[in-house]
């Protein structure tokens, strides 16, 4: 009997597992669909009948976005751009939010979203032990000419997190792209990439 229930329980909570991503992407969906396609339509409902389609929100919204994108890649939207540079510029506050978020979004822009360049291992908290963040290239020290590489340390989240300035001696390339460390990050650690070629000392030409 207790062969029984502990198969029973261990047949439930596969299930349950198996079942999580599947109600993760609903959610998801059902998100997009409440929160940006049913409110696209309604506010075009305001001046043009449009049919009820799902999705329908959605594809506006993305031909929307792509034609700014390529109306700011043209002079004439670099030069529209630069006019709200300078009138966000004379604003207190609005002035200091405006230029962070604006140099955020031409760094992704130009990076075209590979923000990061790869996974490594940092030596942090202490000497014993090693956290996994993300490199995000490295500056140089004018004074000395030393090398310092920028890198991200997330928490429980990716999005939140520290960074770091870390010497060379004190990164470890586990051979990791940046999409598994991200895998074994949202996973609390439950998916682990293998090493094929074991941890190596940093940089790796």
């Amino acid at each position: 009997m207790q062969n029984f229930f502990t198969h029973l329980r261990t047949n439930i909570f596969r299930g349950i597992f198996a079942i999580i991503p599947v109600l993760l992407c609903v959610i998801a969906l059902e998100l997009l669909y409440h929160l940006i396609d049913k409110r696209i339509l309604a506010f075009l409902n305001q001046y043009i009948d449009t049919k009820h389609i799902p999705g329908l929100g959605l594809l506006i919204l993305l031909f929307i976005l792509f034609l700014i994108g390529y109306i700011v890649t043209n002079v004439m939207g670099r030069r529209i751009l630069k006019m709200f540079d300078r009138i966000t510029a004379r604003i207190p506050f609005i002035r200091e939010i405006y230029l962070l978020t604006r140099q955020i979004s031409d760094v992704l822009g130009k990076k075209g979203g590979d923000v990061y360049k790869k996974t490594v291992l940092v030596n942090y908290p202490n000497a014993n032990q090693w956290s996994i963040a993300f490199l995000a290239g490295k500056v140089k020290d004018q004074t000395s000419g030393k090398d310092w590489y920028k890198v991200y340390i997330p928490m429980a989240h990716p999005v939140i997190g520290f960074v770091y300035l870390a010497e060379e001696k004190s990164l470890i390339d586990p051979g990791w792209s940046v999409q598994d460390g991200f895998k074994m990050v949202i996973s609390l650690g439950l998916i682990v990439p293998k090493a094929e070629n074991g941890f190596k000392a940093f940089p790796i030409q």
